[in-house]
């Protein structure tokens, strides 16, 4: 179990900032173990991919829908999404105009 004093919020306001000065978080995926403090920036904008987005969000199939929960963002935060670069340095058709 984590320690409350270690959570992102206790970090962020040890550092003597408070949870609005927070504008941006970086996501790389919506796990369920890895967003359990998201709601504590409710003003922060939250990037993810658009394929992280839609699996998460939108239309999990079954296995996804294992490795989420969404009351962690039923808040309703800022969600930001972009396209996936592909390894090849090609873009996405997500990206595509």
């Amino acid at each position: 179990m984590l320690d409350p004093n270690e959570t992102a919020i206790r970090q962020v306001e040890r550092l003597g900032f408070r949870p609005d000065d927070i504008h941006y978080i970086m996501l790389t995926h919506f796990d369920i173990d890895h967003i359990p403090g998201l709601s504590d920036f409710p003003q922060a904008q939250v990037h993810l991919t658009s394929t992280e987005a839609q699996g998460a969000i939108h239309y999990p199939y079954f296995t996804e829908s294992q490795r989420y929960n969404s009351r962690q963002w039923a808040y309703g935060p800022k969600i930001v999404r972009h396209p996936r670069a592909m390894s090849s340095g090609a873009v996405s058709p997500e990206s595509r105009s």
